[in-house]
């Protein structure tokens, strides 16, 4: 079978399953948009008797442990989602950090991509018998289903550069941020901090992944090279995300969904 026939019997099997996903919805006078986390298992057991095929036990269960794109409101909200972040960035205003978490808060799809989900946002994680903490902007933890380390994710504004292109040396703002992360690295990787970690997140330290969203493509690319040096000599993985990466990544996601023919 080719790819295209692949990914439209895909599509149809998902439409189908869509259609009678609506019918059952219908018959039980609930929308679309109805949240199903918010549905107990007992919900499903009480309302046997309508004969139900997708809104079952299983359903629900399933529901709780992996990520159905296509039932979500996030996906159909791709053109005004991605257009407000767009327009934030040619406004020219200087946008305060804290009005960007809130942005990233509402649209928490543009944030988490497709492997992670529930953030934990400015959670405290402290040092042992202290009241020194640590407070990364979000904390995203993978779906169940995903093989994929939780992520620590500090957010910086887009307007700023990396280099200062007359004497090619790093802004101090940009060194801070990296020594920003470093921290949480360490904390996180200190064994005296382990239980404090497992208590808050129920998670090993040494398995975070360090993502900062800051910049624009532009400066990204005018100082590339100079980037990668300053990435190389970290004792971690940090990955450096600008402000339009971000929105190709959203809008690649949505693509991949629509191609099938479900959005």
């Amino acid at each position: 079978m080719s790819n295209d026939k692949m990914i439209s019997a895909i599509g149809l099997s998902i439409t189908d399953w869509r259609q009678q996903l609506a019918g059952e919805l219908d018959d039980l006078n609930l929308g679309l948009k109805i949240d199903f986390n918010g549905f107990s298992t007992d919900w499903a057991i009480n309302h046997k008797l309508h004969r139900l095929k997708i809104l079952t036990k299983d359903f629900l269960i399933a529901k709780r442990q992996f990520s159905f794109l296509w039932l979500g409101k996030n996906l159909h909200e791709i053109d005004y989602t991605v257009g407000d972040l767009q327009k934030l960035m040619r406004s020219g205003r200087r946008y305060k950090e804290k009005e960007i978490h809130e942005y990233l808060k509402k649209h928490e799809r543009l944030l988490l991509g497709e492997y992670k989900n529930n953030p934990v946002y400015e959670g405290h994680l402290y040092y042992p018998k202290s009241r020194r903490y640590i407070e990364a902007d979000f904390l995203n933890f993978p779906f169940q289903h995903y093989f994929e380390n939780p992520e620590v994710f500090e957010v910086k504004r887009y307007e700023k550069n990396f280099y200062n292109s007359r004497k090619n040396m790093p802004y101090a703002h940009y060194k801070r941020y990296i020594g920003q992360i470093d921290k949480y690295f360490k904390y996180l990787n200190d064994p005296i901090n382990a239980e404090e970690i497992q208590k808050k997140l129920k998670e090993k330290g040494q398995n975070f992944d360090y993502t900062l969203l800051f910049s624009k493509s532009d400066y990204w690319e005018e100082f590339r090279n100079e980037i990668k040096k300053d990435l190389e000599v970290l004792d971690f993985n940090l990955n450096i995300i600008t402000y339009d990466a971000l929105i190709e990544r959203f809008e690649r996601l949505y693509e991949r969904t629509k191609r099938f023919g479900v959005c």
